[in-house]
């Protein structure tokens, strides 16, 4: 018995280890995402690459929401309170340091160039001036860009 509970302990250890450093579930809490994540859907995150590299455009990240989220928001993405214990977002990076981002017509525009985003659920009911992301930073959207509160409706992160 005793050499039971040494190896489970030893695997409970493992996990947490693994958890914390390697990968993590996440629950999908809103429609921000959709086609590519659906409401409700389980993913899990790994933790590694982060280490060696930053985020480039068309990945997907999480990320802890700025302090402006809360106020164009309210703290409610479709419905769903966001809560200290569900304060991780989701979204796709659209554009980086130095890149000059904007939406015309129902299309994003990075760099005087249209992207070709097959990912999205459709074009943009909105427009957004040209702006220019910040050194450290990246320009978030969802993929049902008309349903996400993202970098167009705050600052990037």
């Amino acid at each position: 018995m005793r050499r039971l509970l040494g190896r489970a302990s030893e695997a409970f250890a493992l996990l947490l280890a693994v958890r914390a450093f390697v990968c993590e579930p996440y629950f999908i809490p809103s429609r921000s995402m959709y086609p590519t994540l659906a409401l409700s859907d389980q993913i899990a995150v790994e933790k590694f690459s982060r280490l060696v590299s930053k985020p480039s455009r068309g990945d997907i990240v999480l990320f802890k929401p700025p302090p402006s989220f809360f106020e164009t928001t309210e703290a409610t993405v479709d419905d769903v309170q966001i809560t200290s214990s569900s304060r991780t977002l989701v979204k796709r990076v659209v554009a980086t340091a130095g890149d000059r981002v904007e939406i015309r017509a129902g299309v994003l525009v990075v760099n005087g160039d249209p992207c070709f985003e097959p990912y999205t659920a459709g074009p943009m009911h909105y427009e957004m001036a040209p702006t220019v992301v910040p050194a450290g930073a990246i320009f978030v959207l969802g993929d049902n860009r008309n349903l996400s509160v993202d970098s167009h409706s705050w600052v990037p992160v």
